[in-house]
């Protein structure tokens, strides 16, 4: 049987068992609800330089489970505790991916304390990615920033088209086990006007890990447009975790992504083309991925994207075909 049709054959069935699933609406009371949500894939694996290797990454997978509550008192505050599962850590168990209090000041503020979203990347993941159960977004992905971090952040409206995202932060992620030696700054500042979005971010930090000298700094612009039908956008990257240089050395990439929505098969289908490349330490060896597939939903709270993704490092050209599945409730 060849690798397509297997991934075919592994789609059909993650279609059919996935396609039973109901969506419900878990409402606790007025001020608490509870969600959930897996994603799951069925893979096809080849081009690694050992067969065993493409043998071992085929096949099924689930490569996150979460469970979410959020507790809304009043329409000014909510708490929020997020519990997460990768596929890779079930031996670990589940952890905490967001604890967290947030506290709208006014109309143009919000306040977010505890373990929440860094400014960029889940941002840049909803608005202009959108297929995380496909994917990572790009500085996520190449490892060059975290989603969620331990600190205190401020967001808001400076106009009606300048949104801001400002944090004060640990700096190691929520993966890392935190160190009071050094801290982060971020921040992300946004121009939007129609469909036209132009953004930029900075990070920078101090000791990470209590480690001198390894002082990660990232610099990143962005922009992306959209109408009815399109949606396309990318950014660019630099990234150096100072002298005591881990993974980035002036390290630079960019990103581009479309969106194509295709209401004539679906009103939530979409065709989606990514592309990145990263060149981490200023070698001229360059990391690229390239997806393309297309989204849709085969039931209330299941979406299905088949897909291709090409992975080249260099040394290996890694060719995935396959589909990969959002549930939730």
């Amino acid at each position: 049987m060849s690798r397509l049709t297997k991934a075919v054959a592994g789609s059909l069935a993650l279609a059919l068992v996935t396609g039973t699933i109901p969506a419900y609406a878990a409402k606790v009371t007025d001020n608490l609800k509870v969600n959930g949500k897996v994603f799951a894939d069925y893979q096809s694996v080849s081009g690694n330089a050992l067969s065993a290797d493409d043998d071992a990454a085929s096949g099924f997978h689930f490569t996150r489970a979460y469970f979410e509550t959020r507790y809304m008192p009043d329409a000014d505050n909510m708490i929020r505790i997020t519990l997460d599962q990768k596929e890779t850590d079930a031996a670990s168990g589940v952890f905490v991916k967001y604890a967290y209090w947030q506290h709208k000041m006014n109309d143009n503020a919000t306040i977010k304390f505890g373990q929440h979203h860094t400014p960029l990347v889940d941002y840049l993941q909803t608005k202009m990615w959108g297929h995380r159960y496909v994917a990572k977004t790009f500085t996520d992905a190449v490892g060059a920033e975290t989603s969620s971090d331990l600190g205190v952040s401020v967001a808001g409206k400076a106009s009606d088209t300048i949104d801001y995202y400002v944090s004060y932060m640990n700096g190691e992620g929520y993966t890392k086990t935190p160190d009071g030696a050094g801290a982060a700054i971020l921040g992300r500042a946004e121009f939007h006007t129609g469909g036209i979005h132009v953004g930029a971010y900075a990070h920078s930090e101090t000791k990470r890990s209590g480690t001198a000298d390894y002082d990660p700094s990232r610099q990143v612009v962005y922009a992306w447009w959209e109408n009815d039908t399109l949606q396309i956008g990318g950014q660019y990257l630099t990234a150096d975790d100072g002298t005591a240089a881990t993974t980035f050395d002036n390290g630079t990439g960019y990103n581009v992504v479309a969106n194509i929505q295709l209401p004539s098969m679906g009103k939530k289908t979409t065709l989606f083309a990514r592309y990145d490349t990263m060149d981490a330490k200023d070698t001229g060896s360059d990391t690229t991925l390239t997806i393309a597939g297309v989204e849709f939903e085969a039931a209330p709270g299941v979406m299905l994207a088949p897909n291709v993704q090409t992975a080249d490092d260099g040394t290996d050209s890694v060719t995935t075909v396959g589909i990969n599945g959002q549930f939730k409730f």
